[in-house]
């Protein structure tokens, strides 16, 4: 069984991204992250743009990881332990022709970066001290391949399932399409 390379888009393959932002407002967004004092990132909804003071966001981000339900603190990286475990899996699949050499290559990660943490303000909860929804960015990461090449072989299983919505928009038009009956109560 052979498995084709999974096409990959690059920055150079996409359109460039058009601001919404005056140039007087893109200065001034530029000059708030140089400030050491305040942290800048996007709203967790709505596609605001939010200011923190950096003291507030750092206990945030304290307080999402010193949370032991969710986060366990470890002793050592154990990145070159999963990577020499993956890359065997990687050679056994390839010695067994499972994967190409091509496939090989693209799902070897040679200098995985650790992922990063960080939080987004749920300001759509409260202006005051909002929480932050944790995101761990895995771009550059060990597993980031495998991710990709996984998804790229499952997305149109998953699309077929009686379960799936591709959008918001497709969930309210499969609402639109649901009748239902109600009795009149007594």
């Amino acid at each position: 069984l052979s498995l084709s390379l999974p096409h990959i888009r690059t920055l150079s393959d996409s359109k460039p991204l058009v601001s919404n932002c005056t140039q007087g407002e893109l200065q001034a967004l530029h000059s708030l992250q140089k400030m050491n004092k305040v942290v800048v990132k996007p709203a967790d909804k709505g596609g605001g743009i939010v200011l923190i003071p950096r003291e507030s966001y750092d206990q945030e981000v304290q307080l999402q990881i010193n949370n032991d339900e969710f986060y366990v603190k470890l002793n050592v990286d154990p990145t070159q332990s999963f990577k020499k475990e993956i890359d065997g899996f990687l050679t056994s699949a390839f010695s067994n022709q499972m994967i190409t050499e091509t496939e090989l290559q693209f799902l070897t990660c040679k200098y995985p970066v650790r992922p990063v943490l960080y939080v987004l303000p749920k300001v759509h909860k409260t202006l005051q001290n909002p929480r932050g929804r944790p995101i761990v960015s895995c771009i550059g990461s060990l597993t980031e391949p495998l991710s990709i090449f996984i998804d790229h072989y499952l997305r149109p299983i998953v699309a077929e399932q009686p379960s799936y919505l591709r959008d918001t928009m497709n969930f309210n038009h499969q609402l639109k399409n649901i009748k239902m009956s109600c009795r009149k109560l007594k």
